[in-house]
């Protein structure tokens, strides 16, 4: 005769507990996407360092007239400002994405969703899927990085802008910027332009 200890199926009790954790561990995130949600994140963080920078442009443009060497000390310090949320972008990601780079990063998603459409192979489909994933998130976030580094760029151009103008109003003012305060303003603008530069740099999506 089989013993009932013997005989009696196996089973486990489920308590709510198990049933909690094992919702939570089907609710958390992938690396990848803990990864992205932070870089986007600091992408966020560094947008918003720039744009605080662009809204310093107004206050600017009134201290040229005022108080040349103000304006200058003020350029220098929105041209570091900006050269750190570049680098806070890049940290997180981003680059300074060429027109012809964005084309071709567009024209790979095209090509591989339509692979996608008329892949028959099940094996295959599910790979082609996912590689038209990547490359339309590659696109989504080439397009997010021109945005801002097209903002920064024109932030370059106007810096410039208001070094020349701050020479021209330096001979009817009283309040005239020295040597050192040339100095300062040249190598923080040199610096910035340099760190867009750089911020190109990359390995470009294939799949």
């Amino acid at each position: 005769m089989i013993s009932m200890l013997t005989a009696a199926p196996a089973f486990s009790v489920r308590t709510r507990a198990d049933e909690a954790r094992e919702a939570k561990a089907a609710a958390m995130p992938s690396a990848d996407d803990a990864r992205r949600s932070t870089q986007d994140q600091q992408k966020a963080l560094a947008a918003r360092r720039m744009q605080a920078v662009l809204e310093r442009f107004k206050a600017l443009k009134l201290t040229i007239k005022m108080d040349p060497k103000a304006a200058l000390r003020m350029a220098t310090d929105m041209a570091k400002e900006l050269k750190a949320a570049v680098k806070a972008y890049q940290q997180a990601g981003g680059r300074n994405v060429s027109m012809g780079e964005f084309a071709m990063i567009r024209r790979q998603a095209a090509d591989a969703a339509k692979a996608q459409e008329t892949q028959a192979d099940a094996a295959q489909a599910d790979a082609q899927a996912k590689a038209a994933e990547r490359l339309a998130q590659a696109e989504t976030d080439a397009l997010g990085d021109m945005g801002f580094f097209d903002l920064v760029k024109s932030a370059i151009g106007a810096l410039r802008d208001a070094h020349d103008k701050i020479r021209a109003q330096t001979p009817q003012s009283l309040s005239n910027p020295d040597e050192d305060d040339w100095k300062a303003a040249e190598k923080a603008q040199s610096e910035l332009e340099k760190a867009v530069a750089f911020a190109a740099a990359g390995v470009s999506i294939r799949v």
